[in-house]
């Protein structure tokens, strides 16, 4: 399991994904771009108290190389954000 910290205004949240996850998000230079959803979510404040885990967005990949996934961003909660495979769930 990795976790990262991504940083949106003096705050810091978590960033859950498995080692494959990682990868496959390094490779497609995605890393970046859930940054910039997560900034997003927590801007716009996508989260709700009380309510289940969201899905934020997808991210597909078409690339023979890493077998085609799909991942989803959720956020379990308030200051943290996991990355899942559509397949994992």
């Amino acid at each position: 399991m990795k976790k990262l910290k991504v940083q949106v205004n003096y705050k810091k949240y978590d960033l859950f994904m498995s080692e494959k996850a990682y990868q496959d998000n390094v490779y497609m230079g995605n890393i970046k771009i859930i940054r910039r959803n997560i900034n997003f979510c927590v801007k716009n404040n996508v989260y709700r108290k009380g309510s289940p885990i969201q899905c934020v967005c997808a991210y597909s990949f078409i690339s023979a190389t890493i077998d085609n996934p799909t991942y989803v961003l959720h956020r379990i909660n308030e200051t943290q954000f996991y990355v899942v495979k559509v397949d994992d769930k």
